[in-house]
Formats: structure tokens, C-alpha cells, sequence
């Protein structure tokens, strides 16, 4: 059975995404040369790939994001050696 835009993995996981948005993905990357099935084929392997880098970095995520409740701002070589501090607690490297 074919699946309908509607169903595709990287939409229904994004509801903050506007529809906008979607359309927008959509005919750029079919401008470039992708018939619908790839261009979601593509987009739900993007999907799958981002979760999977959010949960393996997700301890760096709350660092940063708890010196930001400190911080209005932090220069990236801060941010950058509050990533690393949080190495030790990841499987993979930064």
C-alpha cells in the first residue's frame, strides 16, 4: 500500500512544523529532482537520523540548556567545552 504525504514518519513526528513548511521542503527538494516517494523517503530517513542524534547527545541538550537558564547568550567555543564536559556521559563522540 502506498503511503500518502500525510503519513509520512517526519510529519507526524513534527507537529510544530507548519504546513508552510512542509510544502515548502516539498517543492524544493522536487525542484531538485526528487519525485514525491523519494523526496519522503529522504525526509523520513532525515527524521529517523535527527531523533537518533537527539537522544545520543540529549545530556549535551540539557547542559546547555540549563546554562541557558543562567545565560541570555553563550559563545560557541563556551558551548563547545560545555559539549565536551558532557563526553564522558555519551557512547559516542561529539
Amino acid at each position: 500500500m502506498r503511503r500518502s504525504r500525510r503519513d509520512s514518519f517526519w510529519e507526524s513526528t513534527r507537529e510544530d512544523v507548519s504546513k508552510e513548511d512542509i510544502v515548502g521542503v516539498e517543492d524544493y527538494m522536487a525542484h531538485a529532482g526528487g519525485s514525491p516517494r523519494c523526496v519522503n523517503a529522504y525526509l523520513d530517513r532525515l527524521a529517523a537520523r535527527t531523533s537518533l542524534y537527539i537522544q545520543v547527545y540529549w545530556s549535551g541538550v540539557e547542559t546547555v540548556a540549563a546554562e541557558l537558564l543562567d545565560r541570555r547568550a553563550i559563545p560557541g567555543p563556551e558551548v563547545e567545552a560545555l559539549l565536551r564536559g558532557t563526553r564522558g556521559r555519551n557512547s559516542t563522540r561529539l
